[in-house]
């Protein structure tokens, strides 16, 4: 019954607009994690790096009350080898929050994403019936972007014919990647790139060459972002492969090539 009227608050809370005094719930405090999960990448060469993992109460926590982390036999990610976990126990008395902390181990760790699942335990509070009930952290191996600066094969292409050897450069440009004399000679692939994801965007750019054929002859060639949400550009420096989906069209036309892969392979 409990529960029950501590749901009836809260769903009144959020359906009812209060212009006065907030409303306080003083029933019990109930464990919930702040967040459903994260992305975590441990860096080549750190060696490890500790991540926290917030968790809350429902109201303030009185009282002497241990909490203790605990992971989902589920998990793909293993403790011991993926990961540790430093800090697995905690105390709120007197708060409404807390912290536990794992530490991620790069000797365990790879480029295929592993998961682990938490739940929260305690002898003396209860769970709650609401979001979040368990966190999920997701842990992979990331590498240095540095390591792009290689020569790589197109093994995928439509630009070029398939299997033509180039360089890779890191731009002067911040989180830019520059593929070279890839759409011309002397004319670079330019890619902008997101740091922590290694997300890549294509800025609209001019290919150097015009089409040559009625009705639009000498029309430029232009590449930009593919047009399909569902293709997502993107590089992986640890197994040095990057897949880049363009739309190379003909500039101050409706007319395109559409939506089209190029996939290197460091070689």
């Amino acid at each position: 019954m409990k529960t029950i009227n501590y749901l009836f608050i809260l769903l009144f809370c959020f359906t009812v607009s209060c212009t006065n005094d907030a409303i306080h719930y003083e029933g019990e405090s109930y464990l919930h994690f702040v967040t459903a999960g994260s992305d975590q990448f441990v860096e080549q060469g750190i060696g490890q790096k500790d991540v926290n993992i917030p968790y809350g109460t429902v109201s303030t926590v009185s009282g002497d009350n241990e909490v203790k982390l605990v992971l989902d036999p589920s998990s793909t990610a293993k403790e011991g080898v993926d990961f540790q976990i430093v800090k697995g126990t905690d105390n709120p008395s007197g708060k409404n929050n807390g912290v536990f902390t794992i530490r991620l181990l790069e000797s365990g760790a790879s480029v295929t994403a592993k998961k682990a699942t938490f739940t929260l335990q305690s002898g003396t509070i209860k769970n709650s019936v609401i979001d979040y009930q368990s966190y999920t952290m997701v842990m992979s191996l990331k590498c240095s972007a540095t390591l792009m600066n290689a020569n790589f094969k197109n093994t995928v292409a439509f630009w070029n014919s398939v299997n033509g050897n180039y360089d890779i450069v890191q731009s002067s440009t911040t989180n830019q990647l520059r593929v070279k004399d890839f759409l011309d000679t002397g004319i670079d692939l330019v890619l902008n790139y997101n740091p922590d994801t290694y997300i890549v965007t294509v800025p609209d750019q001019y290919t150097g060459s015009k089409y040559s054929s009625a009705p639009y002859v000498g029309a430029e060639i232009w590449v930009k972002p593919s047009t399909d949400a569902t293709q997502i550009s993107s590089f992986n420096p640890c197994t040095k492969v990057l897949t880049v989906y363009g739309n190379y069209y003909l500039k101050g036309t409706t007319a395109a090539y559409g939506n089209n892969q190029e996939r290197f392979v460091g070689n």
